[in-house]
């Protein structure tokens, strides 16, 4: 089947759930389909694709199209979009999270960073280790083999 295309995924959604020997694979299944497909007899693909007919007969969080993950439907209508949304939270409210969060990390941090010192002045705590100084890595350079070449090199 073509995922892309606006039909076709009812009868993906059926070919998954029902065998032809055994029937559907669970008892609520059957009706399910029959007001899919009752849906889909009262709306053109055009007005209403088959994925919107699965989400309104299922519910938005059921829908998995292989490929495709659990897409945000197309619908526009407010109405429509807020039974799907729930009490998630819209994208300017996520912002303003996001910048009341990092404003109190800022400030847990610099107070953090009074209490250290305060430590430190105190010999509570043990200074930081001091940076690595390129002393350490010309003694390093001195002990290897190709340095002492290169030294007695530069001697004749």
């Amino acid at each position: 089947m073509v995922l892309t295309s606006p039909t076709g995924q009812i009868e993906t959604w059926r070919l998954k759930h029902y065998d032809g020997e055994k029937g559907w694979t669970g008892i609520e299944l059957g009706p399910l389909y029959d007001k899919m497909m009752e849906l889909r007899g009262q709306h053109p693909p055009e007005e209403l694709s088959d994925k919107e007919i699965i989400e309104r007969v299922l519910g938005r969080d059921s829908v998995y199209l292989r490929g495709r993950g659990r897409s945000p439907s197309v619908t526009t209508s407010t109405s429509h979009r807020e039974n799907i949304v729930g009490n998630q939270p819209t994208y300017e409210e996520l912002v303003e999270r996001l910048n009341d969060t990092t404003s109190r990390l800022n400030a847990t941090n610099e107070q953090l960073s009074v209490v250290v010192d305060i430590l430190r002045h105190n010999n509570l705590m043990a200074p930081p280790p001091p940076p690595p100084t390129d002393q350490a890595s010309d003694a390093n350079l001195r002990e290897s083999p190709s340095f002492s070449v290169r030294e007695s090199q530069d001697d004749s």
